[in-house]
């Protein structure tokens, strides 16, 4: 295959997974306007979204095979795998938890994700990629882990202090009547907060592999910087029990805070190129 039609057909698998997750978002809209009861809710339907998520791993598998490690080479592959890793993270806590409520939220943060790796593959060039030996795809693959997880928890802290609040005040709207609980969110949240924990902790001990002078200023950038302490602050995070209101207020509120740090690291990798390629 040459390269021109290899391009071209990545193109076209990139947007059809943008239309993938687009669907699937409308799906769970509709779904979320049904007068349903909440065992339905909680009832997960999956299939489709389980067929899209079959799709997208083989095409990150594909791709990681083409390029000989993990694909986070260029900024689309790096952004295509980290839409993957939320829906997956996703998927998993909705059949973990038998909880669909949150479902909408988390592949609209993929779907975004996934529209930017759209982006970035319609301006690629097709130039190499860089191949990263097997620490550093671990640590590549890892760090992503660990940004999905935080990316994750953040979204169902956001979700549950909105719901804590309109509780609050009683404004019983459209989220208090689409949401499960202020305790099914809080265990959402303290189960990616102990995803990330785990993930981000081989990130950082695969870092400390990597440094040598060549790329030591690199390695100690803002970039890292933020994920190392973001590391910290999840790991306690995700040793602490979920018992009593104040933990859960403070995990909730540091999940808020690490969402808003993945922000930062999204931007800066999609202008600067992402730290381990």
């Amino acid at each position: 295959m040459t390269p021109d039609s290899f391009g071209a057909l990545t193109n076209i698998i990139v947007i059809l997974l943008t239309v993938f997750y687009g669907s699937l978002i409308t799906s769970e809209l509709l779904h979320a306007k049904k007068a349903v009861s909440t065992a339905d809710q909680t009832k997960p339907r999956l299939l489709w979204l389980n067929l899209v998520l079959l799709l997208h791993f083989s095409v990150v598998l594909a791709r990681g095979f083409e390029v000989g490690s993990c694909p986070v080479g260029s900024r689309w592959e790096a952004l295509s795998l980290l839409a993957f890793l939320i829906a997956f993270l996703q998927w998993f806590l909705v059949v973990i938890s038998r909880d669909r409520s949150t479902l909408l939220y988390g592949l609209s943060l993929a779907f975004l994700l996934q529209l930017g790796s759209t982006t970035f593959s319609l301006t690629f060039e097709g130039q190499s990629v860089p191949v990263l030996d097997s620490i550093r795809s671990l640590h590549a693959f890892s760090a992503l882990f660990g940004v999905a997880g935080v990316a994750i928890a953040g979204v169902h802290g956001i979700l549950w202090e909105l719901l804590r609040r309109s509780i609050k005040k009683g404004q019983f709207g459209v989220l208090f009547n689409q949401l499960s609980s202020l305790e099914s969110l809080s265990r959402l949240v303290k189960l990616a907060t102990v995803i990330s924990a785990v993930t981000l902790t081989i990130t950082v001990a695969s870092a400390f592999l990597l440094v040598d002078e060549s790329n030591r200023d690199r390695s100690l950038g803002y970039e890292s910087l933020a994920t190392l302490l973001t590391w910290l602050i999840f790991s306690i995070l995700a040793i602490f029990p979920r018992a009593t209101h104040s933990v859960t207020v403070w995990r909730t509120w540091f999940s808020i805070a690490g969402f808003a740090v993945v922000i930062f690291v999204i931007v800066y990798g999609s202008l600067n190129g992402f730290h381990a390629a």
